[in-house]
C-alpha cells in the first residue's frame, strides 16, 4: 500500500491521474489511464480502477484535488481482492475530506455489488505428486523389476529405445532412472539422446530442456536452449530462456549480454508478458550480481531500491507449445478466488501478443504471503490451482513451475517442478504458500 497525504496534492495538476506521476514505483500513463506494475496478478494489460469514498469507478471522475484527504494505491492481490476481477490492475483508494463523494445510495450499492469478489473456493482441486504418473508408464515395471541399474539401462538402450515412439515415454524412462535408480548421470544420456533425435523440433526440445532443469542438469539445459535459440532466433521467449539458464548456472555476464541483446534489437520491455519477465530479471542482476554480470550500460531498475524490488514469492510458468490452453487459480488465505484464463476464447489479445513475439510464459508475484485471517490458522494459505484446457494435438503439454522463495532477498530459494498435462478439464493443485513456505525455504 502507497499512502499520499491530500496536502501533498497540488492543484496545479489537471486531474490526480496526472498528479500521481513519479510519486508511485512503477506508476505510468497510457492513453490517459493509471496503470501500475508490480503486482502479483496479470496486471499491465489492465488499468488501475478509481475507489473514492467507497464508489468504484473504471475511469478517474471528476475530483478537486484541494477536497482530497489522503490516497492510498493497492497494488497485491491480497488488498485488491474484495474489488474482484475489476481490480486485478491495482486500486486507487481515494478519501475526500468530507467523505462523501456520490451519496447517490442507488448508485454506490450498484457499483458495490459490481465490483465485489463473490467467487470462492469450493476445494475443488485434487492434489497431485507431479511423479505419481510415472508408474503408469508401460516401462516402468520393465526397468524396476530388474533392480540393477546397469542391466536396466542396456535394457533401456538395446531393447526399448528402438520401439518407443513417443518423446513423453522417453522424458518418463528418464524420470524412472532419476527416481527409482537414482542416476542423474543415466538421465543426462536419455534426455540427450532424446533431444538429438528430435533436434529441429523446438517444442520437444523445450520439454527436454525443462526435465533437465528439474534435475539440475545446468549444462545440458543450456546446450538445449542454444539449439531451440537457433532454430527460434525471433522468438522473445529463446532470448529468455537461453538467459535464464546462463543466469541459472552462475554465468551472469553472459545471461545480462542476452537480456541487454533483446532490447538493443528495439524490443519493448515495458508491458505485460516477456517484457516484464526479463525485466524482472534483469532488475535481479543488477541489484544482486552487479559486478559478476559486468554491467557497464545505463540501467533504471523499476523500483527505487532493493527493498522495493524484494518481495515474498515469485512464481514462473512456462509452457512448451503455444497452443496450450488453460485456467490458473489463485485463492487467497480469506478463500477468495482470483482465475488467470489463457485461452484464445477468453483472451484473444494476450494469445495474439504471445504468438507475435514468440514467447510462452507468465509471471506471478505474491507480495502478502503472510496475510492472517483470524480463527483460521489451518487455512492461512495461498492455493495455486490449474484446469487443462489442451493443445490441439495429441502429445500432452509440458508445463514449467518455478517457484522463488523470498525473491530478490538474500535467502532466496529456488524449486522447479515439471507438470505433464494430458487430462483435460481436471482441476489439479500445483501450489499450497504460507508464511512457513518461506520460513522452510531459509
Amino acid at each position: 500500500v502507497g499512502y499520499f497525504d491530500g496536502t501533498d496534492i497540488s492543484n496545479m495538476y489537471n486531474n490526480l491521474t496526472a498528479a500521481l506521476v513519479g510519486r508511485i514505483s512503477g506508476y505510468y500513463v497510457k492513453d490517459g489511464k493509471p496503470y501500475l506494475r508490480g503486482t502479483d496478478t496479470p496486471t499491465l494489460r489492465y488499468p488501475a480502477i478509481w475507489d473514492v469514498d467507497g464508489v468504484i469507478f473504471t475511469q478517474e471522475p471528476v475530483l478537486d484535488l484541494s477536497q482530497i484527504k489522503d490516497i492510498r494505491v493497492l497494488k497485491s492481490a491480497a488488498s485488491t481482492n474484495r474489488y474482484g476481477s475489476a481490480g486485478v490492475g491495482g486500486v486507487i483508494l481515494v478519501t475526500t475530506k468530507y467523505g462523501m463523494y456520490g451519496d447517490d445510495d442507488v448508485v454506490k450499492n450498484k457499483e458495490d455489488s459490481r465490483f465485489t469478489n463473490k467467487s470462492m473456493y469450493n476445494d475443488d482441486a485434487s492434489r497431485i505428486n507431479p511423479e505419481q504418473f510415472m508408474s503408469s508408464s508401460p516401462y516402468y515395471k520393465k526397468l524396476t523389476d530388474i533392480k540393477v541399474k546397469d542391466k536396466a539401462f542396456s535394457y533401456y538402450q538395446e531393447i526399448l529405445k528402438p520401439e518407443v515412439k513417443s518423446f513423453s515415454d522417453y522424458i518418463d524412462i528418464a524420470k524412472i532412472f532419476k527416481v527409482y535408480y537414482k542416476d542423474t548421470d543415466l538421465v543426462s544420456r536419455i534426455l540427450n539422446d532424446l533431444a538429438l533425435a528430435n533436434d529441429r523440433n523446438p517444442e520437444i526440445l523445450k520439454a527436454v530442456a525443462y526435465q533437465m532443469e528439474a534435475y539440475d542438469l545446468k549444462e545440458d539445459a543450456i546446450g538445449v536452449y542454444k539449439r531451440v535459440f537457433k532454430l527460434r532466433p525471433q522468438y522473445a521467449q529463446s532470448y529468455r530462456d537461453l538467459a535464464n539458464a546462463f543466469k541459472d548456472n552462475e554465468q551472469y555476464n553472459k545471461a545480462w549480454k542476452l537480456y541487454m541483446a533483446y532490447i538493443f534489437k528495439g524490443n519493448d520491455v515495458s508491458g505485460e508478458g516477456i517484457g516484464k519477465i526479463m525485466y524482472n530479471e534483469l532488475e535481479w542482476l543488477y541489484y544482486n550480481k552487479n559486478n559478476q554480470s559486468n554491467i557497464k550500460v545505463q540501467f533504471e531498475p523499476q523500483g527505487k531500491n532493493i527493498n522495493d524490488f524484494r518481495n515474498d514469492v515469485r512464481l514462473v510458468f512456462e509452457w512448451n507449445t503455444s497452443e496450450a490452453e488453460f485456467d490458473l487459480e489463485f485463492v487467497n488465505p480469506k478463500r477468495q478466488v482470483y482465475v488467470f484464463e489463457h485461452s484464445l476464447e477468453k483472451d484473444q489479445d494476450l494469445i495474439t501478443d504471445e504468438k507475435q513475439k514468440g514467447y510462452s510464459s507468465k509471471e506471478f508475484i505474491i507480495e502478502d504471503i503472510d496475510e492472517f485471517v483470524e480463527n483460521d490458522s489451518q487455512n492461512n494459505q495461498w492455493l495455486v490451482n490449474l484446469t487443462y484446457l489442451g493443445n490441439k494435438k495429441a502429445d500432452p503439454t509440458y508445463l514449467k513451475v518455478t517457484g522463488y522463495y523470498n525473491w530478490g532477498k538474500p535467502n532466496e530459494q529456488k524449486k522447479i517442478t515439471l507438470y505433464k498435462l494430458e487430462k483435460e478439464h481436471t482441476k489439479i493443485q500445483l501450489y499450497r504458500l504460507n508464511k512457513e513456505s518461506l520460513i522452510a525455504s531459509n
